[in-house]
């Protein structure tokens, strides 16, 4: 007479839906209400602060928790095949771009470097650290690892981690921010997901965000930055 299987221990069960629950509430609280509040003028601290706050926090979450590789962070091993095809997908971009801006956005074709020269080259040299750095580490770093138990397949977690970033734009009171950034987001989503390297991801993010600074569309974001 077969035996029956005896009962599984419902408490690594119920400890992993909790753990669910908590992972789910706290995305939406930092991703989404976070957002939000800054959105609705509840909450307008300075947005470089809060990147940075934001930013070192998680990465002191990351560099004490044993299960991350800190090295993925900086390396860049293994990620030189993968520059040809990222310089190929930026210049297409860039083409388009200012195409689009040219024909439909004519008065903000080049505005920055033709206008403002000096806050132009200001935003180039500034931007990468100011403003990448800290969103890398939030954006892919840290959503890739902190919630990989939420979203635990790249068809998810893809998708999460764009629509996270995009999101996170609706403080700039920008539709096109926020559908620019939508499509950048699956893009260096995509890149950290087959690098696992933080740097190259970041690099990419750095040449379409200036990228968009030079050709046009990204005034925008200086000007909301500066009334802020």
């Amino acid at each position: 007479m077969p035996t029956q299987p005896a009962p599984t221990d419902p408490r690594p069960r119920d400890a992993s839906l909790g753990r669910t629950l908590w992972l789910a509430a706290e995305f939406v609280a930092l991703f989404a209400v976070g957002p939000l509040l800054h959105y609705a003028g509840v909450l307008r601290p300075p947005l470089l602060l809060v990147i940075w706050v934001i930013g070192l926090a998680a990465l002191a979450l990351l560099w004490h928790d044993p299960t991350f590789d800190r090295r993925s962070l900086w390396r860049l091993g293994g990620t030189g095949g993968r520059v040809g095809a990222m310089l190929g997908r930026w210049a297409v971009a860039t083409l388009g771009v200012a195409g689009l801006t040219a024909v439909f956005l004519p008065d903000r074709f080049l505005w920055l470097p033709m206008n403002r020269p000096g806050l132009w080259l200001l935003v180039m040299a500034l931007y990468p650290i100011v403003s990448v750095l800290m969103q890398g580490v939030v954006y892919r770093s840290f959503l890739f690892h902190r919630y990989r138990d939420l979203f635990p397949t790249p068809t998810t977690m893809i998708p999460a981690a764009s629509a996270a970033f995009a999101f996170g734009h609706v403080i700039f009171h920008n539709w096109l921010a926020v559908a620019l950034t939508a499509v950048g987001g699956v893009l260096f989503a995509l890149t950290y997901h087959r690098t696992r390297s933080g740097l190259f991801a970041s690099m990419e993010h750095v040449l379409y965000g200036n990228m968009l600074f030079t050709v046009g569309p990204g005034v925008y974001l200086v000007m909301a930055l500066s009334d802020r």
